[in-house]
Parts: C-alpha cells; structure tokens; sequence
C-alpha cells in the first residue's frame, strides 16, 4: 500500500503539493491556532491545534508537525 493510500499517514500524505493548507487564526483573545484543510474537498478542518499566546509557537507547532507526522505510527485503540 502506497503512501498516499494508507491510513496510518493520511494527514502527512494528504500535505503532498497544493492539495492542503495550514490556517492560522488569530482569536477575539489575541491567542492563535492553526486548523488544516484539504483545499480541494470537503472546507471542514482535517486537524486543528490548541490555542498558543505568540504567533511564533503556534507557527512551531505546524513545522514540528509537518517534520514528524510521515513517520507517525498508528495506536488503534478501537
């Protein structure tokens, strides 16, 4: 089964080219979020983080995700 194919790195394969973006918020409260969307399908969020008090740790969070999600494993607990 092929990267973009399997479920255990839907949300890394789904980063492949333009296909998906990363939104950053800022909210009424001055704190941020990101939320990712798949830009080509459905405008509901894929993923969405916490709330971070700087705009730089909330742009962390995107890159630490981007750098480790295609190596993630899958803990099926179902």
């Amino acid at each position: 089964m092929g990267l973009l194919s399997s479920p255990q790195n839907s949300l890394a394969a789904m980063a492949v080219g333009d296909q998906c973006v990363f939104k950053i918020r800022r909210a009424s409260n001055h704190q941020f979020s990101w939320t990712f969307h798949n830009v080509r399908g459905n405008t509901e969020p894929m993923a969405q983080s916490e709330t971070y008090t700087n705009k730089q740790s909330c742009e962390h969070s995107i890159d630490q995700l981007k750098r480790f999600a295609a190596n993630a494993g899958l803990d099926d607990l179902s």
